[in-house]
């Protein structure tokens, strides 16, 4: 069930606190159930504007529950495929990839390496910290550093990753950058 579908069920009260308790469908029909009653319930509103809003409000949650019958269910439609999922990196994830930076004679090749990693996975700061630190230049290390920043998970430890480099500019570089 998708979240846009359980907030309008929740709107119309078609959903208690134990929504996983109920199927889909059972939850579509509770829900198309309540806008039949809520349509009934608007004849005794007498304030014009009220009730204006109201029915707009009742027609849009009854187009909703409509669409998802048409569409199979609470999923909705196929999405498209996105980027691959970030995760957290394993103890024996995170030595493979150390394993695959050594392996690397250049520190342009490790930089490469380091910037695959950064697009699929999720580092601790320690991690990134470690990882660029197998570089040998300061240029290269700033440069690993800004690359892994995005898939840090504790973010407000990053600061601590600079002391890798060796020259005080280029740790200000870095921060500044990347606003830590």
């Amino acid at each position: 069930m998708n979240r846009f579908a359980l907030a309008a069920l929740v709107l119309i009260g078609a959903a208690g606190p134990a929504v996983s308790n109920h199927t889909p469908e059972g939850l579509l029909d509770r829900a198309q159930a309540q806008v039949q009653l809520l349509d009934q319930e608007l004849d005794m509103v007498r304030h014009p504007h009220l009730r204006a809003q109201l029915e707009q409000r009742v027609d849009r949650i009854d187009r909703l529950l409509n669409q998802l019958e048409r569409t199979g269910g609470m999923d909705g439609p196929p999405r498209r495929p996105g980027p691959p999922p970030h995760y957290q990196m394993s103890f024996l994830d995170y030595q493979d990839m150390r394993v695959l930076v050594q392996r690397e004679r250049f520190d342009n090749d490790k930089l490469e390496v380091l910037r695959g990693v950064a697009g699929r996975a999720r580092l601790t700061t320690d991690e990134a910290r470690a990882l660029a630190n197998m570089l040998t230049f300061d240029s290269h290390k700033e440069q690993a550093l800004i690359a892994l920043y995005p898939a840090v998970v504790d973010k407000h430890r990053y600061r601590m990753a600079l002391d890798v480099l060796t020259f005080s500019s280029s740790r200000r570089r870095v921060a500044q950058t990347l606003g830590v």
